[in-house]
């Protein structure tokens, strides 16, 4: 394989890593909306849960009540438990969402670090190999003239 195939198959080579990095680039842009509207969600959760625990300390007696205004309360309170339950069990899914969302995006902002980290070793290797070439090109350009000089020189 000669130095100008290598310099060509290296640079498809970086075009790969480019488009891979992007694609990267986009699930990452992907899933910190998908974290932003996670985290507006769960702020939304958390204002109802404790709107829900607030209306639960209103029926809470203070004082002595007669028994049917109790019975009622109770009523009332465990309405308002169950709904609270069903707020922490969706509470406790986003959380697991988010979590698992930002183990996604932790891998590929790592696996992004690599591809560059090999695009620059790349690029660095072959622009290394492509100047070399060139200057050996150069050179050998240089002793042909040089030889073609002399040799009509000589046939003088």
């Amino acid at each position: 394989m000669n130095y100008m195939d290598a310099w060509h198959s290296g640079r498809q080579l970086i075009i790969l890593l480019k488009y891979r990095r992007s694609i990267i680039d986009l699930k990452i842009v992907k899933i910190k909306s998908h974290l932003s509207q996670l985290n507006l969600l769960i702020n939304e959760q958390i204002r109802e849960y404790n709107l829900l625990k607030q209306q639960l300390n209103r029926f809470i007696p203070s004082g002595v009540l007669n028994r049917s205004e109790i019975y009622r309360n109770i009523r009332r309170q465990g309405v308002l438990l169950s709904r609270q339950q069903l707020y922490i069990i969706k509470l406790n899914q986003l959380d697991d969402e988010k979590m698992r969302q930002e183990q996604a995006l932790q891998n590929y902002q790592s696996e992004k670090c690599f591809l560059e980290k090999k695009h620059h070793k790349i690029s660095c290797n072959i622009y290394r190999q492509y100047t070399d070439y060139r200057m050996r090109s150069d050179n050998h350009t240089e002793d042909d003239e040089l030889e073609l000089i002399c040799y009509d020189k000589s046939k003088l």
